[in-house]
Order: C-alpha cells, then structure tokens, then sequence
C-alpha cells in the first residue's frame, strides 16, 4: 500500500511539473512583457506590439507581429502587411499591403480595411480610389488595362462609379498624383511598394497611471485599456482603468477627424474609437474610401459638410449606381 501511495505522488509530481497552473503561467507571462522585446531583422519593439517572446497579455489583440526569416509582418483584417519601420517614440509605423509590392495587376481585388479604433492614416499620405472592370465607351483622366481588372481609373473621389463595376482603395503618398492620361504601371507601384505610414491610436495616460501601480498595461478587447495587476492570491486579473477626464475628453474630441475622402469632420459624426465625441445616431463606416451614415437603415454618402451653416449634401448610396434599384426604399 506505501508503494503504491508512493507511485501515485510521483505521477502527480510529474504531471504538475509538465502542466504548471494557469495562474502560475499567466504570471510568467505577464512578469515578461516588462523586459521581452519582439525583434526580427531590423524590427525591435514593446508595448502595445506582442509577438515571438512578446505573450498576447503584453499588447493589444490587433498588434501581432510575425517573423519570417528577418521579415516582419502584421495581420490586419485577413490582409497580410509588411512592416518596414517601427518608431514606438512617435508610436507610428510603416507599412505595406503584402500582395501589392509585386505587379499591381496581380493584386487582389478587396480593400483592406484599417480599424480606426487603432489606425490613424499619416497626414503626409491619402487613399485613393481604384474603379475597375469600367466602361470602355467613357473617357477617364487616368487609366489603365489589367486582364483581370479590365480598364481601370484611379481617383480620390468616386466620379466614374457610375460607369465602373466596382472599386477598392489603397494608400499612396500625399505627392502621388495620376494624372497622366495612360497610368504609368512604373510610378504606381514604386509608390506602393514604399508602403504608407499610419500612427497607433493608443491612449498612453492610463498606462502610465497602470505602471505607477507597479501594474502591465492591457487591452480589454480592442479599445477599453486595462491594467494587469496580480492579487495576493497569485490571480492576475485585467483591471479597467478609469473614464478619461473632462480635459482629457476635449483634447481627443477638438482635433478633426478624416473618413474616405472627407476631412475637417467634427462633431455630431463619429468613428470607432471616438465613440465619446459624436452623436450616437451619427457613427460613419469609412471602409468603402467614402464617409458614409446609416439614416433608417438606408446608406448616404457624405458629399459635402458645412459646419458654419450646419448644411450636410447626401447622397443614397444605392442610386449612385443603379437608379432603378429592384427594391426601392423611402426614407
């Protein structure tokens, strides 16, 4: 019987040194994130990034990096992004969607979403339209022919929609301008494979109050931060910090904000991570390269806005391109 009681220890000994308790774990991984750096070829970074030696409890859930080979890559709405330059003093990086630094008619077809909620494009940068499969009877500023996009027109607005059958974004420097009236394939995909700068929309107050608490900073899904504290317990949990302040509140709500090819937007609009400076009814979708408001579950696109006479010019997305829609909505 002593034997077998003997037998049953070693075998619990063993199986709780290879299966360590979850909070024994979570602390390991937490007392890293302070000292633990990402680094791949010429990429070295912390905090809000995570990755390789970096656990997920070290930065926020959109901010993995991966390495291949000295490469460093970010995954970002289902597109791969080459990340060539990581400034965390500025908290900017630059970056490039994976399938366009080869030949532009190779590209894939979808825009590539940047959450806004963490993603602010650089100023010195803009997105602009590209509208293919486009009529071949119409006459563009600036086009080309790809054998699976057809003809093709870039712009900064959508004015060849009409005559186009659909359209996607990309981002290109301020400076880039097509109009030349043949597309130069050369210029436009030196111009891509340079990649675009955006900058981390990360509110550091509340990280530095988390590390005065000898606490890790966190993340509580994609916007809340929280602070990783361990309890006497040896429980490691994600606490929320506070509400920003009124001061605090007025400088993130009184600088402008850009949707797709609306800039200077203030008040009552707002976007995902500026949830406490808009209307509740007013939140606009910026993903199509347009800013577009859902009124009565029907989409308008915002032409134009006037804040000295509080005018607004719409116009309804499902007439834009087709003015016999099969099911005609009133609003």
């Amino acid at each position: 019987m002593y034997y077998l009681t003997t037998y049953f220890l070693v075998l619990f000994f063993l199986f709780f040194l290879s299966h360590p308790l979850p909070c024994a774990s979570s602390n390991q991984e937490l007392g890293s994130c302070e000292t633990a750096l990402f680094q791949c070829g010429n990429i070295t970074a912390g905090f809000p990034f995570w990755g390789g030696n970096r656990h997920k409890p070290c930065g926020h859930p959109l901010l993995e990096l991966h390495c291949k080979k000295t490469l460093t890559s970010l995954n970002i709405s289902n597109h791969e992004y080459i990340v060539f330059h990581i400034n965390q003093t500025s908290n900017s990086l630059r970056l490039a969607r994976a399938d366009l630094l080869g030949s532009f008619c190779s590209t894939t077809v979808n825009t590539a979403v940047l959450p806004s909620e963490i993603f602010e494009l650089s100023p010195t940068y803009k997105s602009l339209n590209v509208l293919y499969h486009c009529d071949p009877k119409h006459s563009y500023r600036s086009s080309n022919t790809c054998p699976d996009l057809g003809i093709f027109s870039m712009s900064q607005t959508l004015d060849y929609q009409n005559s186009c059958q659909d359209s996607f974004t990309i981002n290109v420097p301020a400076s880039f301008v097509p109009e030349e009236k043949e597309l130069s394939f050369t210029h436009l995909e030196s111009a891509l494979r340079k990649g675009f700068e955006v900058r981390l929309v990360i509110d550091e107050i509340p990280c530095q109050e988390c590390s005065s608490y000898r606490g890790i900073c966190g993340f509580n899904g994609t916007t809340q931060v929280c602070c990783n504290v361990t309890s006497p317990a040896g429980e490691v949990s994600c606490v929320p910090q506070h509400q920003p302040s009124v001061d605090e509140l007025h400088r993130r709500c009184s600088k402008p904000f850009s949707c797709g090819d609306q800039e200077d937007l203030y008040y009552p609009f707002w976007i995902p991570g500026r949830e406490v400076c808009g209307h509740p009814d007013f939140k606009l979708d910026c993903s199509e390269g347009y800013a577009q408001l859902n009124i009565a579950s029907v989409n308008f696109i915002i032409l134009h806005m006037n804040y000295t006479h509080r005018i607004i010019r719409l116009a309804r997305l499902d007439y834009i391109s087709d003015l016999c829609p099969l099911k005609p909505v009133n609003v």
